[in-house]
């Protein structure tokens, strides 16, 4: 029967998402870890030799509001005091490419609880009549309470109850919600970041990989200087400071870049009202043992510097809390915000080894099968 028929919608539904995750905890990772956090991404990149897979972690935020739209690239100038490190050849191990010749192994997903719906009994030989019986019975006929339980089951049955994780992440939204509400640090809107610059940076940095231009190991630094505008983009980017392989240097400098061009640095807005067009350092560090990225912004006080680093610490937990379980825990609580006079530091460490742990994971989340080449 048409009235059954549970496939056909209308086109109700065309525009909507089963079981969509909330639109801010899928890039919440992108504010509340600050500057710290977004040049971590840097680290990731260069530290791992599959780069193409490396990149496709970004698709874990494919779906979450990112668009995809032309843009004007941003120029970093070169003013620097270039150091020099004398170290022995790197050579890998024999085998240590092999991972980008096998496949991952298959993504285990929990099986989804089937839905069934139960059409309409109808027992041969009944004729419905529009005619009540002329004695009706207080209890109904079985057939007939068949039939309407079944046909009321599609409106009366109420949503799935939510699962004590969904409940805890609704809570962890709320709860960032209004910590940004208390600190004045805005959440993105949906559309405000563009995916745009990371895939042509993707792109560069695969060509790299390929031609075997690329020593994930060696040591590098790079130090970029910059002032903000209103809307916490980038103002005349300069590298004040590198020392190391030189094609590392500039991959990191590319990907600075494209972090402005995309969007992802809107929360020094904040920085920026309260010292407009302030001066900020990127450092992002890697001597083969530890990854070091920092964030160093100017304000108008050391009281503005206090204040602001309790409102970006407060963001931070609460990031930490909505993705508890996830990768993005260890690299938010991996980050840290401090005042230093009259200035904000973020300042995030971890060990290379956990890096690249957590990359490699986020690589069998991402891409559950190996690319081609």
């Amino acid at each position: 029967m048409k009235t059954f028929d549970f496939g056909d919608t209308g086109g109700l539904f065309d525009h909507f998402e089963v079981n969509h995750e909330p639109f801010w905890p899928r890039i919440l990772w992108l504010v509340a870890g600050s500057g710290a956090w977004h040049l971590v991404v840097i680290a990731l990149v260069i530290l791992i030799p599959p780069v193409r897979d490396a990149f496709s972690i970004t698709a874990l935020f494919s779906g979450a509001g990112f668009i995809d739209r032309p843009y004007k690239h941003t120029e970093i100038g070169d003013d620097v005091d270039i150091i020099d490190f004398t170290t022995e050849k790197f050579h890998y191990p024999e085998g240590y490419f092999l991972m980008d010749q096998q496949g991952l192994p298959p993504v285990q997903f929990p099986t989804p609880l089937p839905f069934n719906p139960q059409p309409a009994t109808v027992t041969p030989g009944v004729t419905a009549t529009s005619t009540p019986a002329a004695t009706p019975n207080a209890s109904p006929s079985p057939v007939i309470a068949a039939n309407t339980s079944d046909a009321k089951k599609p409106d009366a049955k109420p949503s799935p109850s939510k699962t004590p994780d969904e409940k805890s992440t609704e809570q962890a939204q709320k709860e960032l919600e209004a910590a940004s509400k208390k600190t004045g640090i805005d959440l993105p809107q949906e559309g405000e970041i563009n995916k745009a610059p990371y895939k042509e940076l993707a792109v560069y940095a695969t060509g790299l990989r390929d031609q075997g231009k690329l020593d994930f190991d060696k040591p590098f630094e790079i130090a970029i200087d910059t002032t903000l505008d209103k809307d916490g983009k980038l103002v005349n980017p300069t590298v004040l400071r590198k020392a190391g392989d030189e094609t590392l240097v500039d991959l990191g400098k590319r990907l600075v870049a494209a972090m402005n061009d995309s969007g992802v640095l809107f929360y020094l807005k904040k920085i920026n009202e309260d010292k407009p067009g302030t001066k900020v350092t990127f450092t992002i560090k890697q001597d083969g043992k530890d990854v070091i990225a920092t964030v160093e912004s100017e304000v108008a006080s050391a009281d503005s510097a206090d204040k602001l680093a309790r409102g970006f610490g407060v963001m931070l937990l609460a990031g930490a809390a909505s993705r508890k379980g996830h990768d993005e825990e260890v690299l938010l609580k991996s980050t840290k915000v401090s005042a230093d006079k009259n200035k904000v530091i973020f300042k995030l460490t971890m060990a290379h080894q956990d890096v690249v742990d957590i990359v490699k994971k986020g690589m069998a989340i991402a891409t559950p099968t190996v690319t081609p080449g």
